[in-house]
């Protein structure tokens, strides 16, 4: 969890009995202030999801792999400051192409959709159109992506609007998936 201060914890124990206090792992006051957008994953080379990926205020975007109740574990550069990423405004990670690392999808402030495969600290992968400037897309609010449904591979991409619906995209891959209205809008 980043909190707007920049103090950072982890909560390894989220679970029906709620969020203990959680590992501090930066205090407040430091660089995650300027986080505006994160998502955990399997970016790296380890087996479970235990990295993170980071969109800073300036456009550079970071990989932490092994991250953990010790601190960030190792950092990779991605993308450079001032990179297009600065015009990201939604940024969500999922295995959607079954490849050696999670997949992200990113929603542009133009409203494009575009899919980076294969994340790793080597770069963020090869990028796929999902969605043009001008569509629809510019209108979602919040978008996850999980293993939803009982098939497991590909993930699920659950988007809510802005006016309050909430659809999920089963299976999606490099393509949306079937689109199913889970709340209907206001």
């Amino acid at each position: 969890m980043v909190f707007n201060s920049g103090e950072v914890r982890l909560l390894p124990d989220v679970g029906t009995r709620g969020m203990d206090g959680g590992i501090k792992l930066a205090d407040a006051g430091s660089i995650w202030s300027h986080a505006d957008q994160i998502t955990g994953g399997s970016f790296g080379t380890a087996k479970y999801v235990s990295d993170l990926l980071v969109r800073w205020s300036d456009g550079e975007v970071t990989d932490y792999t092994a991250l953990g109740d010790k601190g960030f574990g190792a950092e990779h550069q991605l993308a450079k400051p001032k990179s297009a990423w600065k015009d990201a405004t939604l940024v969500t990670a999922g295995d959607f192409t079954g490849g050696n690392g999670w997949d992200a999808l990113v929603r542009w402030a133009d409203g494009r959709v575009s899919q980076f495969q294969d994340i790793g600290p080597d770069g963020v992968g090869n990028g796929v159109q999902m969605a043009p400037a001008g569509s629809i897309w510019s209108h979602d609010s919040v978008m996850t992506a999980g293993s939803y449904d009982s098939n497991g591979w590909p993930d699920d991409l659950v988007v809510r609007w802005s006016d309050g619906e909430t659809t999920m995209y089963a299976h999606t891959g490099a393509t949306f998936g079937t689109e199913h209205m889970l709340v209907a809008p206001k």
